[in-house]
């Protein structure tokens, strides 16, 4: 049996990257910087932008090639980074 769903189909997704989908659409500009991890034992706080700038950081090392000090991830690679639910790990 088939059911179809009492709500509207969803519009179309964006035909961009990812990273930019979530972190650098437009209108997230206006958006003040907040804490977005707190360490409980230290209260060392990381901001928002701290935290894009640091994933702006480790894509460039993925893309980077070898020769240059990078890990060389291009093409049609995909690399999912799973950590604990911390932003510093140990």
């Amino acid at each position: 049996m088939h059911i179809n769903s009492p709500y509207p189909d969803l519009p179309p997704l964006p035909n961009c990257n990812v990273h930019h989908l979530f972190f650098k659409s437009p209108d997230q500009a206006p958006w003040p910087d907040y804490p977005i991890h707190i360490d409980a034992e230290t209260d060392e706080q990381i901001m928002y932008s701290q935290m894009v700038h640091r994933i702006e950081h480790l894509s460039t090392g993925l893309v980077t090639p070898l020769s240059d000090g990078g890990l060389g991830v291009a093409g049609d690679h995909i690399v999912g980074i799973i950590g604990r639910n911390s932003s510093v790990s140990s």
